[in-house]
């Protein structure tokens, strides 16, 4: 299970009790009271002993077709980089694409006793038990003097895969509405939701669970309103580090088609494939953009990795299809392998390499400690972007 970055100083909780780590029973009035200290640390967890005394440990912050997956991809961390005319050539940049962001206006974090107003807001509202309000992140996200934020009501993490079935519900001060209903992905912090600092905007985030793969939700707030970002649904997000450089993995099957020469209803897609595509926060938008792909030459995909990749890739049977190069560095080269079947259909695998211009080196697509082409294959196709709306070339 991933666990996700949080790096702000706001309250994200989970209320949880000692026996399953997520859920709680509220005590006699009076009996007990939720203690947080948001100065000192992002997530809490907030556990009720036979004493009815309750109190906090603090932590220090640490892509749509059939999706979601246990097995997580590792994020190829990148840092914000500027690509040259001149293809030999990259030069770093504090931020490639957009201006530096602004100081997030953030007010005083939430009192427990607001965080108890919206608590019982959502109890009375949805007709929830108390006991199944496990997990909240709540604060004044926008800076505007009110807070707000989402608290998931529902059953604990599955012992197996650590899945929740429950709703997510917004609220504020005057709505209280449903968002999402379904299963969730417990995070290693014991939270559904996790928290991105965009310098001038916070996202508020959450994963929902497949078997296969993962399908990230990402908002923030602009007033009274939860708005859905550009990345929302889009596929499996990783914040990491560096705000300017996430990666999210595409879930799709696209390894292999078969498909009866002339009939297009033939077509069958089927090997399933988890790609990276990269992103970053554009300070002006306020919300994230993508890197997208732009086609390029072999002989231009040869100056950027020191040798005749194409030729190589054609020298072991394939035919390269499109070489894509990103504005954060990467190059994706799509190749491809054709057979007759003896059932008179056609079988076509297609695969990829992957070269990071930063680092000089091509992508350890799996964590295996590959350094070869062959080892940068994540399988199937790269686009030039997954979402064109909100790529940049």
């Amino acid at each position: 299970m991933k666990k996700k970055t949080l790096s702000i100083l706001l309250l994200t909780c989970t209320l949880t009790a000692a026996v399953t780590g997520c859920s709680s029973k509220k005590a006699e009035a009076g009996e007990s009271q939720v203690v947080v200290n948001a100065s000192e640390a992002n997530t809490v967890k907030v556990e009720e002993t036979e004493k009815a005394e309750e109190t906090v440990k603090a932590e220090e912050p640490e892509i749509t077709e059939d999706t979601v997956d246990t097995d997580k991809i590792d994020e190829e961390k990148t840092e914000d980089i500027k690509i040259a005319e001149d293809t030999e050539q990259i030069e770093e940049t504090e931020t490639p694409l957009s201006a530096a962001p602004e100081e997030n206006p953030i007010s005083e974090p939430i009192s427990e006793e607001k965080m108890e107003e919206f608590f019982d807001k959502v109890i009375t509202e949805t007709g929830s038990a108390y006991e199944d309000i496990l997990c909240c992140s709540l604060n004044d996200f926008d800076g505007n003097g009110t807070y707000e934020g989402l608290v998931y009501v529902g059953k604990g993490p599955d012992d197996e895969l650590g899945w929740c079935d429950g709703k997510v519900y917004f609220v504020n001060d005057d709505i209280c509405r449903e968002v999402y209903s379904g299963t969730l992905a417990m995070n290693d912090d014991g939270n559904v939701f996790w928290v991105m600092d965009a310098g001038n905007r916070y996202f508020v985030a959450f994963d929902e669970a497949y078997v296969t793969a993962q399908l990230t939700y990402v908002y923030y707030i602009d007033g009274d309103q939860l708005v859905e970002s550009n990345i929302s649904k889009l596929g499996d997000l990783y914040p990491g580090a560096d705000i300017e450089n996430i990666a999210m993995t595409y879930s799709a099957y696209d390894g292999y088609l078969n498909y009866v020469e002339g009939d297009e209803s033939s077509y069958m897609w089927t090997g399933h494939t988890w790609k990276p595509y990269y992103f970053y926060y554009d300070s002006e938008k306020k919300d994230f953009m993508e890197y997208g792909g732009t086609d390029i030459t072999e002989e231009e995909l040869e100056k950027i990795v020191g040798f005749d990749l194409a030729g190589k890739i054609k020298g072991s049977g394939y035919r390269v299809d499109r070489i894509l190069r990103r504005k954060n560095g990467i190059v994706n080269v799509n190749y491809s392998s054709e057979e007759q079947l003896m059932d008179g259909t056609t079988d076509i695998t297609y695969k990829n390499a992957n070269f990071d211009e930063k680092t000089g080196e091509f992508v350890d697509a799996w964590g295996t400690g590959g350094t070869t082409w062959q080892d940068s294959d994540f399988g199937g196709i790269y686009n030039d972007a997954m979402l064109s709306d909100i790529a940049v070339y």
